[in-house]
């Protein structure tokens, strides 16, 4: 949300969706507007130290909260991604499945999302 904030459009809502009607897994999304993200810098943008086009005009920042949060994602057997179109805005997606299972790289084995 916080990017959303930082390089949305000013004035132009930021949509938080959490979808847990499916019993497979738990989708988390965040829409914003503003400046679409280049389909080259989505390709690299959750890896450490990555910074979008506008990041030098918009603050200081490391380029790891995305990483962190992919990392964050991954750790439960989920994923996290990104999409930037015209029609849709920036929409970054995090899907975590409800349960883990032993399989999984989870931080917290045979975890269950309820």
């Amino acid at each position: 949300m916080s990017n959303g904030l930082k390089y949305g459009a000013s004035g132009v809502a930021i949509c938080v969706r959490i979808d847990g009607s499916s019993t497979a897994e738990i989708i988390v999304r965040v829409q914003n507007g503003g400046p679409l993200i280049q389909q080259a810098t989505r390709e690299s943008l959750f890896e450490p130290l990555v910074r979008g086009e506008n990041a030098a005009s918009r603050g200081y920042n490391l380029g790891l909260g995305l990483y962190i949060v992919r990392e964050i994602a991954q750790a439960h057997g989920g994923t996290a991604t990104v999409d930037s179109n015209v029609e849709a805005g920036t929409v970054f997606t995090i899907r975590l499945p409800r349960d883990a299972g032993e399989a999984s790289s989870s931080a917290v084995p045979g975890l269950r999302m309820n």
